[in-house]
């Protein structure tokens, strides 16, 4: 997930510095200054790690190595955003790089600091900083300012946020330097737990946002350093160990992962599933409905209840689809996917095959919730809340859930990956298994499961545990594992319960924003039958 840009406090900078150095926007200028600037503007030589104080000591120190490359910089970026800074951004991921190793500055944690500082280097109109002003670090930027600093070039506009990044870690002034914080901020932010708090910005989970960018930049890299994010809560701060360890999150095997999506296009991505953008900030009306991959996971589609469709990574733009769409079903073969109102009215996308159920089928009171498609591609099943399944196209019919009432609807079905048989869900977490789908138990059994044996003595005691549990978590989402063993049910709440094959993970949670739908990340994945 992705931050809002907080605004700096950079007014505390040596301002008398920049504009004697004339990269001030005002200030005059000469021409032995603009030959100056010109000579300036060239990639500096690496910087020699052993002269640098505390260099890479920490995982999260502003000093040290980068540990991305200028292509996974920009790739990221280019993955969640539309930048619009004054070079391409593949050859500003490359400035960041050559100017950080000149001062041994994370250059990959700069990347993030300004990623939250420009809004993913589109540098929005109104703000204080604009495209053509070289200022990716809101320099000169504050609370009460009209507008922050100006530089010549790209690359001088790195050079003075990394040599700022330098000055707040090391508490040697830096010869030479055309901008350092006030001598009373030397080396007082070592490492990225430091910053914020009045230092760099105000917001006081200013180091948690770009942290928690960090992570997902290294995520969507595949790159591992046990890196774990701070909480939600923003009380414990990110960290990471340069020693193995436990990761944050139990071990998953390739496919084992799920993206939710939150009411307002909010992407979670969990276990193996990458990250490749949010809708959030985007315009549309409506709640998102479902969150559904490309084959392979290379990309994915928000849908949304108004009918708007929202593409990310690899996954191509095919159109908005009706309005009061329920769900949404990607092919596994195949660039497209179907979509479903509540009335049984389908649409199709892509190489999708325009198949509606037969007239007559759906009753007029009845209400569809989801639809799965099959492997082939060339049918999908209809489930509606009262556990009636309607196969479409080459889907085989293997039965309907029986005493299902209003107060405990089904709101979920899938299948499992040869389409020899799918699961129904209800809201409750009550899981039936049709054909050769084996269930491995709902949200009661997972939570009896669990119950302290020491307090709950007896089997009964344990159950009714479990049961008076799962009625306190609304479940919206069933996804299959890849092995096709188990699946994974999502609640309202952010719970993410592994059943069979499928593990556990940790629960999303953001106060007061429901997860509303969930995907596998290799759904279109062999069997691994």
């Amino acid at each position: 997930m992705r931050s809002a840009p907080r605004c700096v406090i950079a007014a505390i900078l040596s301002i008398g510095v920049l504009a004697a150095a004339g990269l001030i926007a005002g200030s005059s200028r000469s021409a032995n200054a603009d030959t100056t600037a010109a000579a300036n503007d060239v990639a500096p030589l690496p910087a020699d790690p052993a002269t640098i104080p505390g260099y890479g000591q920490d995982p999260v120190s502003l000093l040290g190595p980068s540990r991305l490359t200028a292509h996974q910089l920009a790739g990221y970026v280019l993955s969640v955003g539309h930048p619009r800074a004054s070079v391409p951004i593949e050859q500003l991921a490359q400035i960041f790089l050559e100017e950080g190793a000149g001062l041994g500055v994370r250059a990959d944690l700069a990347w993030a600091q300004s990623i939250i500082e420009t809004g993913n280097f589109h540098l929005p109109d109104g703000g204080q900083v604009h495209p053509d002003d070289n200022n990716f670090a809101g320099i000169g930027a504050c609370d009460s300012c009209h507008s922050g600093h100006r530089y010549p070039s790209a690359r001088i506009g790195v050079r003075a946020q990394m040599q700022l990044l330098r000055g707040y870690a090391d508490p040697h002034p830096l010869a030479g330097a055309m901008i350092h914080p006030p001598r009373s901020y030397l080396g007082i932010a070592p490492t990225w737990r430091q910053m914020g708090h009045g230092r760099w910005a105000t917001a006081p989970n200013y180091s948690d946002a770009i942290l928690r960018t960090y992570a997902s930049m290294l995520r969507f890299a595949h790159v591992d350093l046990s890196f774990q994010p701070p909480p939600l809560d923003g009380v414990t701060l990110a960290r990471a160990a340069t020693a193995p360890g436990a990761p944050y999150e139990p071990p998953v095997r390739e496919g084992d992962g799920l993206y939710l999506a939150s009411p307002n296009g909010q992407v979670y991505d969990v276990g193996d599933a990458r990250f490749w953008g949010s809708a959030v900030g985007v315009q549309h009306h409506g709640r998102a409905v479902a969150v559904i991959t490309t084959p392979h996971a290379g990309g994915y589609w928000v849908v949304f209840a108004d009918g708007r469709v929202l593409a990310f990574g690899s996954a191509p733009t095919l159109g908005n689809t009706s309005k009061g769409t329920v769900a949404a079903a990607p092919l596994a073969d195949g660039v497209g996917y179907w979509t479903v109102d509540r009335d049984g009215h389908v649409r199709a996308f892509g190489v999708a095959l325009h198949l509606e159920p037969a007239v007559g089928t759906i009753a007029p009171d009845v209400r569809i919730v989801d639809i799965a498609a099959t492997r082939t591609g060339r049918g999908y099943w209809l489930a509606d809340s009262r556990g009636r399944v309607y196969p479409v196209g080459d889907a085989r019919s293997f039965g309907n859930a029986h005493g299902v009432g209003a107060d405990d609807p089904v709101v979920a079905i899938a299948a499992t990956p040869w389409d020899d048989g799918y699961w129904l869900a209800t809201a409750t977490g009550r899981v039936f298994g049709f054909g050769k789908a084996h269930t491995s138990g709902g949200l009661a059994q997972e939570f009896a499961e669990h119950a302290d044996p020491a307090t709950f003595t007896t089997d009964k005691a344990r159950r009714d545990k479990g049961l008076a549990d799962s009625q306190r978590h609304l479940v919206v989402a069933l996804r299959p594992a890849p092995s096709g063993h188990g699946y994974w049910l999502v609640t309202a709440d952010g719970m993410v319960v592994g059943r069979g094959s499928a593990p556990d993970f940790a629960p999303v949670e953001i106060a007061g924003v429901p997860v509303l739908a969930a995907t596998s990340r290799l759904d279109a994945a062999p069997p691994l039958r």
